[in-house]
C-alpha cells in the first residue's frame, strides 16, 4: 500500500484524503428517503408515457422524474404525476443545482 499526503492537510492515507477529511454523505439511504423498489416501477412507467426530456428546447430522452415541490417521493405529492416533469440527466441535476444551491446535502 502507498501511502500518500492527505489533499486538506498533508496527514499519510492510502487515499488522497485521509478519514478525517473524507467526504461523508449525511443523507438518509435512498430507500429511505422513498426511492426504493415501488418508486422505480412508477418512475419506469412515468418515462415510458414521457420518453422526452421536457426542459425547453431540449427533447432528449427522459432518464429521470423530477419532482417539481422538491420533497421527493415520500413527500406529500410524491406520486402525483402532475408533481412529475420527465428530464434527461443533464437538465435533472441543473435544476436540482438550483433548487438546492448548497448542493444535495442541504
Amino acid at each position: 500500500m502507498i501511502l500518500r499526503a492527505c489533499t486538506v492537510c498533508g496527514a499519510l492515507s492510502d487515499k488522497p484524503r485521509c478519514a478525517q477529511h473524507r467526504y461523508r454523505d449525511k443523507r438518509p439511504s435512498a430507500a429511505k428517503r422513498g426511492y426504493d423498489a415501488r418508486w422505480r416501477r412508477f418512475a419506469r412507467r412515468f418515462l415510458r408515457e414521457h420518453p422526452r426530456c421536457e426542459y425547453p428546447g431540449c427533447g432528449e430522452p427522459a432518464t429521470e422524474p423530477h419532482h417539481l415541490d422538491g420533497f421527493g417521493p415520500n413527500g406529500p405529492r410524491g406520486y402525483d404525476e402532475s408533481n412529475l416533469q420527465a428530464l434527461c440527466s443533464r437538465h435533472h441535476k441543473l435544476i436540482t443545482a438550483q433548487m438546492q444551491p448548497g448542493g444535495w446535502a442541504a
